[in-house]
């Protein structure tokens, strides 16, 4: 039988075990268990299954009353079955004691049959399909200069403008990605994470925006995450692009990664900027858990 409970610091090390058999030691969980630890609305749980912990997950709000289920892991040196299911079902049994829930969401990459399979058996369902694209930094050249013409905005009311014309959010199902996570989209979001953290540039002309990005700070160390882009041709997309790429390597990152939606002039420009498909397109998965059957 499995016990469940609240992951403790004293489980640090067993915890970072299990995460470097992920993604060739690359989990990103290494980088975020204190606060994982210290997210008081939250929950950190570890799953036990003769006193010995082999696996585990995360329980975030991301906002009072949105959801998100992430950093599901097994020891992927056992065999045991059932982990992650048992994981789930204490988070959606524990749900039903929390008022006003809005959503219960969570993503997974397209070739995660194992999560696919378990989240559609308890009753979660897809509600949207991204591109992800990655650009390796390790191959770009350092010594670019950045473009005098991208400058930081602030002015929130032409940021909401021609993000309102622009149909990157509609096609996102009304979803903010900053790296694996979605947030529900709102106006006020888009000025605290990005506007008012200087998280926010773009090309003006004649008091016009020409070209916007926005990125955000994810629990990735080494990866950039954006998450808006859009300009009226390539050439200010490129500049756009080269502007993003010499600020990730300034900060230290290895690469950068943004979901895209199916707007077919944008992922021209990603793609002829170097931007590349880990497998194919539509791999970003995001996965909703219907609040009525929470209700049952």
């Amino acid at each position: 039988m499995f016990t469940i409970r609240k992951i403790r610091k004293s489980h640090k090390e067993r915890i970072l075990a299990i995460s470097s058999k992920i993604w060739e030691g690359d989990d990103y969980v290494t980088s975020i268990f204190e606060k994982w630890i210290d997210d008081e609305k939250g929950e950190f749980t570890g799953i036990w299954l003769n006193n010995q912990l082999v696996g585990f997950g995360k329980l975030t709000f991301i906002t009072p009353t949105d959801v998100w289920l992430e950093g599901l892991r097994k020891d992927l040196c056992l065999e045991q079955k059932g982990v992650g299911s048992a994981l789930t079902k204490y988070y959606l049994e524990r749900l039903k004691q929390e008022p006003n829930l809005t959503s219960i969401r969570f993503a997974t990459y397209f070739q995660n049959y194992a999560s696919i399979k378990l989240s559609e058996r308890l009753g979660f369902e897809l509600v949207a399909k991204l591109s992800l694209k990655e650009f390796d930094l390790n191959i770009y050249k350092k010594e670019i200069k950045k473009p005098e013409n991208v400058k930081d905005i602030s002015n929130k009311e032409i940021i909401l403008d021609y993000i309102h014309k622009s149909k990157w959010f509609e096609l996102f199902k009304n979803f903010i990605t900053i790296g694996w996570i979605a947030y529900p989209y709102s106006d006020d979001f888009i000025a605290e994470r990005f506007i008012k953290q200087n998280r926010c540039y773009g090309i003006i002309e004649k008091n016009e925006i020409k070209g916007l990005i926005l990125w955000g700070k994810a629990h990735s160390k080494v990866s950039l995450k954006i998450s808006f882009f859009d300009a009226k041709d390539n050439e200010k997309a490129k500049n756009l692009f080269v502007f993003i790429k010499s600020y990730a390597i300034s900060q230290g990152y290895e690469n950068i990664e943004a979901m895209l939606p199916d707007i077919p002039r944008v992922k021209k420009y990603f793609k002829e900027n170097g931007f590349k498909s880990w497998a194919q397109e539509h791999d970003f998965l995001i996965y909703e858990f219907p609040l009525q059957k929470l209700e049952k």
